[in-house]
């Protein structure tokens, strides 16, 4: 029973959750709504018996927590304002910030990380939640890339899904390429350092082979929120082993060619694919002609005549394409989607307009914008900022701000003392640094972090909070090593 009231089990279960909200093959389904109140009463338990435990010292748990608390009611008094479009949706979001922002990123309770400490100095708070991750991923990327080996493009209508190959990039088993190939990114970087640590060889080498399969997944998603992300990842890890091993000359060049293999290695990888796709269906045709030959000509008389029906077909596109989408505009329509947020904004500077309330506001105050009349109408601006100004105004993005900064001022001190301690601790944040990136540059052209409850958001709070303590304390009274 003590092990369900476990903040890092809930963190486990919360990303389940959202892993499986975001997956083709299950997302949409009934089961998905008895796991979402099961994982929401868990949640509502841990903080209330958080809030009995330490009162008004569950607002201080974590860095900055007093202006994460602000912005919470930033976004309640935002609701409040705008109460004549809806108030059942921003109900939801503000109940799911709260166990993202008091029991993802506010961590465990002192004293559970003090046990943990004493169970194992070099054990990371979140390992627990790096393996879970590590699995889904590898499950999510090799089951994805089976159904692009097989060819396979699935649309499931009832639930609103594309499944496999779909519109010239791989989707796979997740709902949406962009989202997963961020995950994909960031549990790269998770492999990476989890193989460092780990002390068998067999474990080293699934570990490394689960970096090549979310690589793959990369490439194929065609996702370049996802590929920007990833080779921000790299560049950084690569920079930290140049500036705290001090390597040869031969292995920082051994290093920066593995770099540029790996940065510019993807549309090379996708052509080969379109190539050997092209061959299959090509052998597959002329084995078919050959096989049809007595069959392809229809007597007609003492004449044969070939039936119109026979003559060649024209050349299928490739598989995975997507210059076509992106020659007119390539944002993809993001610039268009952020002018309507822009002007969205101006009808209600102070406060906004609430997040879950963007539809039905737009319909009444800007009914002719890009996102009400796309063929999918849209109810988001992908792009976090956007979405935090249009939702609760200057107060809201004034208040995002400033913990940003807070954190920042944190994040360069506490670089500057790491710089003096511990190579394994230095490993560790450089580590934990290269998973956050791909979900922060993602989240400049997804909506993500905030408002969704999407994996990458959820594991983002559990990351983060852990950099902030690390950030925080100083060298030699670090719990979280």
């Amino acid at each position: 029973m003590r092990k369900v009231f476990d903040v890092r089990a809930f963190q486990a279960g919360y990303f389940l959750l959202a892993a499986l909200s975001f997956n083709s093959l299950t997302a949409g389904r009934r089961f998905m709504s008895l796991l979402t109140a099961l994982v929401l009463l868990w949640g509502a338990a841990l903080l209330l018996l958080r809030f009995r435990e330490q009162k008004l010292r569950m607002f201080r748990t974590g860095p900055c927590m007093a202006g994460i608390s602000l912005f919470l009611v930033s976004y309640a008094v935002s609701s409040l304002w705008n109460l004549s479009y809806g108030i059942a949706g921003n109900l939801k979001a503000m109940a799911w910030m709260t166990l993202e922002f008091f029991l993802l990123y506010a961590g465990p309770e002192p004293q559970d990380r003090t046990e943990h400490r004493k169970r194992d100095q070099r054990e990371d708070p979140a390992r627990g939640l790096v393996q879970v991750v590590i699995l889904y991923t590898a499950v999510q990327a090799v089951i994805s890339l089976g159904m692009l080996c097989a060819g396979y493009q699935g649309v499931s209508v009832e639930r609103g899904m594309y499944i496999g190959l779909q519109e010239g990039r791989l989707w796979g088993a997740y709902s949406d390429p962009n989202y997963g190939a961020v995950l994909a990114a960031s549990a790269l970087a998770l492999s990476l350092g989890a193989a460092i640590r780990a002390s068998g060889k067999k474990v080293r080498l699934l570990l490394i082979g689960n970096a090549v399969l979310q690589y793959f997944y990369l490439v194929f998603s065609y996702s370049r929120t996802g590929w920007i992300g990833f080779a921000a990842s790299m560049i950084l890890l690569y920079l930290h082993v140049l500036r705290s091993r001090r390597p040869r000359a031969v292995v920082r060049f051994g290093g920066a060619i593995l770099l540029a293999v790996l940065l510019l290695g993807g549309a090379p990888i996708r052509e080969a694919y379109n190539a050997w796709q092209q061959r299959v269906t090509v052998y597959a045709a002329s084995m078919d002609e050959k096989q049809a030959d007595a069959d392809i000509f229809e007597f007609k008389g003492t004449r044969m005549e070939l039936p119109a029906e026979a003559e060649p077909e024209e050349s299928q596109k490739a598989p995975l394409h997507r210059e076509d989408e992106l020659e007119d505009d390539i944002s993809n329509g993001r610039f268009s989607v952020w002018k309507d947020g822009i002007e969205l904004w101006e009808t209600s500077p102070v406060v906004g307009i609430s997040y879950r309330n963007i539809s039905a506001y737009a319909q009444k105050n800007l009914p002719d914008c890009y996102i009400l009349n796309k063929e999918v109408a849209l109810n988001t601006f992908h792009n976090l900022f956007v979405d935090v100004l249009v939702s609760q105004g200057l107060a809201g993005i004034l208040i995002l701000l400033g913990v940003l900064v807070a954190i920042l001022r944190s994040s360069i001190r506490g670089c500057r003392r790491l710089k003096a301690g511990k190579l394994q601790t230095r490993d560790q944040a450089a580590l934990l640094g290269a998973a956050l990136l791909p979900i922060m540059i993602g989240a400049l052209f997804l909506s993500d972090i905030l408002y969704m409850n999407s994996p990458s958001s959820v594991l983002f709070w559990i990351l983060l909070g852990s950099w902030c303590r690390m950030m925080r304390e100083p060298e030699g009274e670090n719990k979280y090593e």
